[in-house]
């Protein structure tokens, strides 16, 4: 299961080069999400074209449970001793 807490538990059986490319990939994805640079030009126009309540939600809450995503990878990077990466 893709359960953070097994993950973490787990962390040290994992595959040291399989945790950094997921860990990339899951910058650029929610980068994208949360209007990191380079990829910040996709928030203006996803916000300006949604209505009000969707927009509100677009760049109130997205961008925290991106960020909170990017937190727990990175969890799981530090219990498998990558944290420096």
């Amino acid at each position: 299961e893709l359960i953070v807490a097994n993950l973490i538990a787990h962390a040290k059986q994992l595959e040291p080069n399989w945790l950094q490319a997921a860990f990339i990939f899951t910058i650029v994805g929610y980068g994208v999400k949360m209007g990191l640079a380079p990829m910040h030009s996709v928030l203006p126009d996803a916000d300006s074209e949604a209505p009000s309540a969707v927009a509100a939600l677009l760049s109130g809450a997205l961008p925290n449970c991106a960020l909170l995503a990017i937190l727990r990878c990175h969890q799981v990077l530090a219990a498998a001793g990558l944290e420096s990466f």
